[in-house]
């Protein structure tokens, strides 16, 4: 029997439950019914960050020293999780509101390579496109930042 693929419940469970709540952006906690793209951006950020930001205020990106350049990338990188896994949920009409959503600075930041190796060195090049999938790569990531949560 198939894993039942994701759902935006299940986005908003997961990210309830695995990113840190101090790491979270304050829009993340309540967002509004257009603004439902938050969940699966917070787990982009999970799965795109260093293990040293994860339970650090804003995952530690908006760190005193962070060049805006390497702010943009992070960003850019998880959105591009968060689009692939709003399209697994069946919500592209999210992804395509939290691109909206973005300042188009960040959107249209040219570096993509550099956008490429933050997913590729987070192996974030393939998602789970199922829950239990979902969870379990979720699990290990917070494992290998030492149990933060």
């Amino acid at each position: 029997m198939t894993a039942p693929r994701l759902t935006l419940a299940d986005l908003r469970e997961l990210c309830d439950r695995y990113v840190p709540a101090r790491s979270r952006h304050p829009n993340s906690i309540e967002p509004s019914n257009d603004e439902l793209w938050w969940y699966a951006h917070e787990l982009g950020h999970l799965l795109t960050v260093e293990p040293s930001g994860i339970d650090e205020p804003l995952f530690g990106l908006r760190a005193e020293g962070t060049p805006p350049v390497e702010l943009m990338c992070r960003e850019l990188a998880a959105m591009d999780v968060s689009r692939r896994l709003l399209c697994a949920a069946g919500r592209r009409d999210l992804a395509k509101a939290e691109v909206e959503e973005t300042d188009q600075r960040t959107v249209g930041h040219p570096d993509r390579g550099r956008v490429r190796r933050i997913l590729r060195k987070h192996r974030c090049q393939h998602l789970p496109r199922t829950r239990p999938a979902l969870e379990r790569r979720l699990q290990r990531v917070i494992a290998a930042a030492g149990g933060s949560r």
